[in-house]
């Protein structure tokens, strides 16, 4: 599993000690689960793990940390459960994805990574096609919803063509 070393802010060491082990168990779910497709070790609920994440990116700047590909792995999959932060979770892994790659260029391409960069920016044109499709639809009753009757011919009921 790739990782980078790095200082973890805090108040105090065992707080730091405690996000580190958050952190270091949240990679490895999502290494686990959304990498190597294995059952990780343990289960973890994602929405808390979002949480920590942005906890920690907000008191260590995500452009100085290469892992932060793993916020962005786990947003863009939880992009596809929460229709309501569709948008934003996709933003947020197109971000990761880019300052991983900055910073890792030596390293080459992380399928992990790059495959769903690709996908994150083709859900994100998806997503802004959406918005601008018309919310307001004309009733049925109006015939524009319902299919046109198909026209028959002599052929179709029994009869011959002259």
């Amino acid at each position: 599993m790739p990782s980078t070393s790095r200082d973890v802010p805090s108040r105090s060491p065992e707080s730091r000690l405690v996000q580190t082990l958050e952190l270091r168990q949240i990679q490895d779910y999502v290494w686990s689960r959304y990498v190597t497709y294995e059952p990780p070790a343990a289960p973890l609920d994602e929405g808390w793990a979002l949480e920590r994440f942005e906890a920690y990116y907000a008191e260590f700047p995500m452009e100085r940390d290469a892992d932060c590909a793993y916020y962005g792995i786990l947003a863009f999959e939880r992009s596809y459960s929460d229709s309501e932060r569709r948008s934003g979770l996709l933003h947020l892994a197109l971000r990761a994805f880019e300052i991983h790659r900055r910073l890792t260029p030596h390293e080459g391409a992380w399928d992990a990574v790059d495959d769903r960069r690709r996908d994150a920016e083709e859900a994100l044109k998806r997503v802004r096609r959406g918005r601008r499709r018309p919310t307001h639809h004309l009733p049925s009753s109006h015939g524009l919803d319902t299919p046109r009757p198909r026209r028959t011919t002599a052929h179709d009921e029994g009869g011959s063509h002259a």
